[in-house]
């Protein structure tokens, strides 16, 4: 496993969170806003270093094989990234808020904890870097 991929709307806006295995954290947007990149940056590397190592105890629970897209309305999909084929979980939206109980909420609480430090890095301007995607863009950053 070498990365986690979340998809998750609210107010039918789009939100993609990608943690992967060299700690670097990129969070897209689905409204224009682009995407922010963060490396380097040592809070969020940790958060993304928790949650990949959570992933990796959860591992039974993504138990779909992956077809790269997006969860049901309502639900939220996390994507596992392994070198073989892809699997997946979806769980509800009540799950992700963190109003219901489900076997993988601490990977919901690992991803909310490296949203949240990548947004701290952005509003304190350290190494991130936004950039502009349209639509037509992939939604995981190039290797």
């Amino acid at each position: 496993m070498y990365g986690l991929v979340a998809d998750f709307s609210r107010n039918g806006r789009w939100t993609t969170v990608v943690a992967l295995g060299d700690y670097k954290a990129s969070v897209y947007y689905s409204t224009g806003g682009g995407v922010l990149v963060v490396d380097e940056v040592a809070q969020v590397a940790e958060a993304t270093w928790r949650l990949l190592s959570t992933v990796q105890d959860c591992l039974a629970g993504f138990d779909a094989a992956d077809d790269g897209g997006y969860p049901d309305y309502g639900m939220v999909r996390f994507h596992l990234l392994t070198g073989a084929a892809g699997r997946y979980a979806d769980v509800p939206d009540d799950v992700f808020w963190g109003r219901a109980e489900h076997p993988l909420r601490p990977v919901r609480s690992g991803v909310h904890a490296v949203l949240a430090k990548v947004r701290e890095t952005e509003s304190s301007g350290r190494s991130a870097q936004k950039r502009a995607v349209g639509r037509e863009s992939s939604r995981t950053p190039e290797s």
